[in-house]
């Protein structure tokens, strides 16, 4: 079974849909941007009680997905004169259809991998056909369309930065022109002593120029630093030009096209750790050519400074390409060990066949090459995806516009002429469904063609979502607006018989709310079972999903599970030692004079605690009231340990790093005290914190940290 929902739109565009952390779809339709945000929990039935409500199974084929999202769209195409200044028609050699002339259409949208957008959720980028790149984002309820606006422009921004350099209009013109754009993926917590919570931007414009920006937010969970969305260059390189030269002003066709001065498509590769820096690929396709280029973020601390290294690498491969280029996420990694976190794959299409290159940041001059056949496919590729089944092997998924579906699909591990016959995965038999339902509905006799606009996984790699539209193909399909439809369908990545599963190495810092809610729905709610078996399924299916990744752990002894009191305090042990392991880190870097900046290490704090994993497992169990809801009891215990976590965090910084005879610090630590006794339910005489009234000499209580009044007649109030 799946989960589809039917859109009233055409999408606009190859790899038209992308798929956030948090599990909302955007879908590249034309002069708007459909959005399809996850609904958490469904509208109870009125006949039922509402303490005993579970969310119903439908027993067809395809569920639908109408009380599973909220759709909504985003007028995309229409800017202020100040967001987008008219500009005046330019000469022929730097004259744009797509400037001056376009529609505006979206031709290109990404999801940011860090959530920079405000109650940390991810901004949408959204680049148009007049070449302007623009970030979206919600200042509210998501779901509310009224709350999403564009935040950021970065024409303006490339505008500013090459202004000064160029005093020729026609060539500062190009510069502002974006044709293609990556995000950078974020930079894992477990990657070492660096961290990183700043969005790094790569865009190509029409001067053959690649600049790298950092986007700044005034909604940093961990500290504020911007009061308004904002980004800067920080540097920028030119791409070689193809052999040959300009071809000046030759009237052939091909000649233009070969001497086009701009990447059409870019792609980041993961962050891997060498000695106290970062380093990541950036991966170029360019008039058919291949061009890598390392990044480095060097530097301890929350924001370290990113550099450029000077190499340059164009691996020699047989024929020109196509693309799109994609680097397998790091989550698909088999093992963490150093020698496999450095090797990164890099899958390139060129008209006929895919190239699989494998490299290490340290040696980019070596790829490992190989290439697989498209078997026979002629038309372009659509959409790239991977995910993981459960041996570990990585499965690369790609959709080509019109060709069969039978052939989209390819296993990593196996060998190039290893013969195998790879199965049809769900995502593939709810293609050829759609097609024979729309073909039977139609009485077309068979004459029915499927263009598939896209595919992407999830953030965690269970599911796979399609984009795609049903044609006669025997005739022109003339269609008005309000006869265009899309299907979106969402289905597992692999067999049911396979089970829940995620990708090997995921990173718990993406499990949200949404991400868990939804995964969690889809299988249950796509699954044969019958309502009463949802319990089951949890403990049977999800659970071990969940303790296989590590946002979940075995209990040490039999009947912890039960035994809620026991089990906080299991949890607790486990966060005492990272927390131990991290605040070493802390010490070293303050003993190597690394560390002296108290905000800095405020924040650090901040993110461990976001990060850990107590706090995780309970943000699952309080997740699953959505699916089975918990009991009043169970809810309390749960939100209980949540509170005692920050403040135990608190208490925990290493005495040194702050001074203990101040005020703030006492009643810190008294603040701590008093609540943590109060949360674990038990009040202990030795932990209570009270002072004496300076002017009745009456008792004086905690009861907030920022104020008292003594236990007199008067009741004499204090504040700082």
């Amino acid at each position: 079974m799946a989960l589809e929902q039917i859109l009233n739109v055409w999408p606009s565009t190859l790899d038209c849909i992308k798929w956030s952390k948090d599990y909302e779809l955007a879908i590249a339709a034309g002069e708007q941007v459909a959005l399809l945000i996850p609904v958490l929990q469904k509208e109870p039935d009125k006949s039922r009680p509402t303490t005993n409500f579970k969310p119903k199974l439908h027993e067809e084929h395809i569920t639908s997905g109408a009380g599973h999202w909220c759709p909504l769209f985003l007028k995309t195409n229409a800017f202020t004169d100040k967001e987008v200044p008219i500009l005046h028609p330019t000469d022929f050699n730097t004259w744009s259809v797509g400037e001056e002339q376009s529609t505006r259409w979206v031709v290109a949208l990404d999801w940011t991998p860090l959530p920079i957008a405000i109650h940390q959720r991810y901004a949408l980028a959204v680049l148009t056909s007049n070449h302007v790149l623009s970030i979206w984002a919600s200042s509210s309820t998501p779901t509310a369309v009224e709350s999403w606006k564009r935040r950021l422009i970065i024409n303006n921004v490339l505008a500013s930065y090459f202004e000064s350099a160029d005093h020729d209009e026609n060539v500062w013109r190009l510069r502002r022109r974006i044709r293609s754009f990556a995000w950078s993926p974020r930079l894992y917590q477990k990657l070492g002593r660096l961290r990183s919570r700043t969005q790094y931007l790569a865009v190509a414009n029409e001067w053959n120029e690649i600049a790298i920006l950092a986007v700044q937010t005034p909604h940093g969970i961990l500290k504020q630093t911007s009061r308004s969305w904002k980004a800067s260059v920080l540097f920028h390189f030119s791409l070689p030009l193809a052999e040959g030269g300009s071809t000046g002003h030759s009237s052939q066709l091909n000649h233009y096209i070969r001497d086009q001065r701009y990447a059409s498509h870019l792609s980041w590769s993961h962050w891997n750790i060498e000695t106290e820096q970062a380093c990541s690929t950036l991966a170029v396709l360019a008039n058919g050519r291949l061009i890598l280029k390392n990044i480095k973020l060097s530097g301890f601390g929350v924001n370290p400074k990113l550099l450029l290294d000077d190499d340059l690498l164009i691996p020699d491969l047989h024929s020109s390409l196509t693309g799109p280029i994609q680097w397998v996420p790091d989550i698909f990694k088999t093992s963490v060990d150093d020698t496999h976190l450095t090797q990164m794959t890099l899958c390139a299409f060129a008209d006929d066949e895919v190239y699989q290159l494998t490299l290490k940041s340290t040696d980019l001059l070596n790829p490992g090459i190989h290439t697989r056949d498209l078997n026979g496919n002629w038309d372009e590729i659509s959409g790239v995806s991977f995910t993981q089944d459960p041996s570990g092997d990585v499965v690369l998924h790609y959709t080509s516009l019109s060709s069969p579906v039978s052939s989209a699909t390819s296993n990593l591990a196996q060998s190039v002429d290893s013969g195998i016959d790879n199965e049809v995965l769900p995502w593939q038999r709810h293609i050829l469904q759609h097609q024979a339902l729309f073909n039977a509905n139609y009485e077309l006799s068979g004459k029915t063609s499927v263009k598939k606009w896209g595919i992407v996984s999830s953030a965690n790699g269970e599911s796979i979502a399609t984009c795609v539209t049903l044609h006669p193909s025997d005739q022109i399909n003339y269609a008005i607006a309000a006869s265009q439809y899309c299907h979106i369908t969402v289905t597992p990545a692999g067999d049911r018989d396979q089970g829940f599963h995620f990708a090997r190495n995921c990173h718990l810092e993406d499990f949200g709310t949404e991400a868990i809610v939804f995964s969690i729905r889809n299988w249950v709610q796509t699954s044969d079972s019958a309502t009463e078996e949802t319990d089951v399924r949890l403990t049977t299916d999800i659970d071990p999903a969940f303790m296989e990744i590590g946002l979940l752990r075995q209990d040490v002894e039999d009947g912890a599970r039960e035994n809620q009191r026991l089990h906080m305090y299991q949890i607790l042990i486990i966060f005492w030692e990272s927390m131990l392991t991290y605040l070493r880190a802390f010490q070293d870097a303050v003993s190597e004079g690394i560390l002296t900046d108290t905000e800095t290490l405020v924040e650090m704090t901040k993110e461990k605690m976001m990060a850990d994993y107590g706090l995780r497992e309970k943000a699952y169990r309080n997740a699953l009231r959505f699916i089975e809801p918990l009991s009043t009891h169970e809810l309390a215990s749960e939100q209980d340990w949540v509170g005692v976590c920050p403040l135990e965090t608190i208490l925990s910084i290493p005495s040194h790093l702050y001074d203990e005879t101040t005020v703030l610090s006492q009643r810190f630590i008294a603040a701590h005290r008093s609540a943590s006794a109060k949360f674990k339910g038990h009040a202990l005489s030795d932990q209570t914190y009270s002072e004496k009234c300076i002017i009745c000499d009456s008792a004086i209580t905690f009861e907030d940290p920022f104020e008292a009044r003594c236990e007199g007649d008067n009741s004499h109030r204090f504040g700082t």
